[in-house]
């Protein structure tokens, strides 16, 4: 992601860039804003773990990146996140991700030049669109009263009809029995 642009998806930090030379940030730090989720117009920051930023330092690093990511199922606590990363380092060890290291779908990326992130939740399973409720149906008083009486006349005129072919066809039945037999 470069600066100035909105995440379309739940990101993991891997590594920062500064926006005064471009070069690798050594804290590993980003500032976001937030400000289309909670309205708030200060910056926060996120942080890199410094295990991943001192192994992904370059760009060649970064595409080489190869290991397995197991987190929680995509749930609606956009302040909560835990996840371990596993990489295929000769320990096989594993590094805790937590909220420092996570961006929401939404967020802006500010003062920091660009970012390399993992992609975590994407679409309808992003933190933000979980925690977004259902659009109620908004109905008023009269209006459901007014469907409730539509309902009412429709079967009524449904039962009328189907009662007057009943006896239409029955009164056409004797009719005709009776022109046969005079």
């Amino acid at each position: 992601m470069y600066e100035n642009e909105y995440f379309p998806a739940d990101v993991i930090l891997i590594n920062t860039h500064d926006s005064n030379n471009c070069k690798s940030d050594n804290d590993g730090v980003c500032y976001i804003e937030s400000k289309n989720l909670d309205g708030e117009t200060c910056l926060k920051y996120k942080q890199c773990q410094n295990e991943i930023s001192n192994l992904f330092n370059e760009e060649k690093d970064i595409i080489n990146i190869k290991g397995k990511i197991d987190c929680e199922q995509p749930n609606e606590f956009i302040y909560e996140f835990n996840a371990k990363m596993f990489l295929n380092l000769p320990e096989n060890s594993f590094l805790t991700i937590d909220k420092n290291n996570f961006i929401l779908r939404g967020c802006s990326l500010k003062q920091t030049c660009y970012i390399y992130g993992v992609v975590v939740y994407i679409g309808h399973n992003t933190k933000i669109m979980k925690n977004s409720p259902s659009a109620r149906s908004k109905t008023s008083k009269l209006e459901s009263n007014m469907n409730i009486q539509i309902i009412t006349v429709f079967l009524i005129q449904f039962i009328l009809s189907l009662l007057g072919a009943i006896l239409f066809l029955i009164w056409h039945s004797n009719k005709d029995v009776k022109k046969y037999i005079n």
